[in-house]
Parts: C-alpha cells; sequence; structure tokens
C-alpha cells in the first residue's frame, strides 16, 4: 500500500464523517441501528490518525500561541513566541541550543502545535 499524503488522510476522514451523516439521515437509506456507526469505526480504524493542526491551518493568537510548544517537522521541539510582520514566528529551541526564526510562509506546514503550554517564573533569590 503506498504512503498517504496529508491531504489524502485530511480528505479520507472527512468522507468518513459525511457519509456516517448521510446514511443516519431518516428515509435516506434503511440500515439497522447501530451499522453504521460500526461501519464508520472499521473504516477508521484502517485509516492513518487525522493529522494536528499545523500553524498553515490556524491564525496567529497570543493567548492560545504564545510560549506554545510546537514540533518542527523532522526537526526539534520549540517554544513559539510570538509572529512578526504576519511572516515569521520566533521561537526558542527547547531541545537543542541555537535560537530560531521560523519563517512563516517555509515553515508553517511544518510546525505543529504540540497543546503543550509554558509559563515564565521569577526566580526568587
Amino acid at each position: 500500500m503506498t504512503e498517504l499524503n496529508r491531504e489524502q488522510i485530511e480528505a479520507a476522514h472527512y468522507a468518513v464523517e459525511r457519509l456516517a451523516r448521510l446514511a443516519t439521515k431518516p428515509g435516506i437509506v434503511p440500515l439497522n441501528e447501530g451499522i453504521v456507526e460500526d461501519y464508520q469505526e472499521m473504516i477508521l480504524k484502517a485509516l492513518p490518525p487525522r493529522p494536528r493542526p499545523t500553524m498553515a491551518d490556524v491564525v496567529w493568537n497570543d493567548e492560545e500561541h504564545f510560549l506554545a510548544e510546537a514540533k518542527i517537522k523532522n526537526g526539534p521541539l520549540v517554544a513559539m513566541i510570538g509572529e512578526v510582520r504576519d511572516q515569521w514566528i520566533i521561537c526558542i529551541p527547547i531541545e537543542t541550543d541555537p535560537s530560531l526564526l521560523c519563517k512563516r510562509t517555509e515553515f508553517e506546514g511544518y510546525l505543529t502545535p504540540t497543546g503543550k503550554r509554558y509559563t515564565l517564573t521569577e526566580v526568587q533569590e
């Protein structure tokens, strides 16, 4: 079996959801109760997981993305700091030493938020 790309996986998940909705509309398809859900579950088990949204899929939001962890495709984990002029996302590497400036138009499809967030705390001396 050939490896599916991101768009094909998204399209397959969308198609399964649409088919399940269509099949459960009254009078459309006479099916035994629960059979649509069973078929949907079988198909979804055969599909790869739905890809997590990348920064190409979302609009920068300071409350959501400031100090949010992201994974650069085939690269390190970073903490996103901010967006500069809608073209750059400033990142601090978590796993490596040098700082990164991720050009949004080049890296946004490769920068996937992980759901983790960080906070800044004052050092007490």
